[in-house]
């Protein structure tokens, strides 16, 4: 099993935000998907495994964003997000969409051998006062 909490500000930018040459009908990352990629792999690495789990894995992702002004401009909310932590983020990025570059990086990362062997897939989305991405990967038996 792997458990790893990176403190970071995750990036919102998603797998779907891609760029294409409509000449050669190529679609590729553009600057911004290419940074969010990049981030995902630095705050990653030192946590990088010898080896991957193999075979069908149980995956569990939790992204937590700064909290955003509006969720702390007046006292009442500044007392009740210090008090909760953390509370659930109904806004963009899309959460399917935006794991697909996670997954994408765990397989160049070797945390996972293929992301088509998640056969479990839990992600969850806050906004609190400690950003990161908390990843865990399990063997499924």
């Amino acid at each position: 099993m792997i458990d790893v909490f990176c403190p970071c500000v995750p990036p919102k930018t998603t797998a779907q935000q891609k760029r294409a040459n409509f000449k050669t009908g190529v679609f590729f990352k553009d600057k911004k998907g290419a940074q969010a990629i990049s981030t995902l792999e630095g705050v990653l690495m030192p946590h990088q495994p010898e080896k991957p789990v193999s075979g069908l894995v149980r995956l569990s992702v939790e992204v937590v964003w700064p909290w955003r002004n509006s969720d702390i401009n007046t006292k009442a909310k500044k007392a009740h997000a210090e008090k909760v932590g953390r509370i659930p983020c109904g806004s963009k990025p899309d959460l399917d969409n935006w794991v697909k570059n996670l997954q994408d990086v765990l397989v160049s990362l070797r945390f996972i051998e293929r992301d088509e062997f998640v056969c479990d897939l839990s992600v969850r989305k806050f906004f609190g006062e400690e950003p990161g991405i908390r990843v865990t990967v399990q063997e499924v038996d």
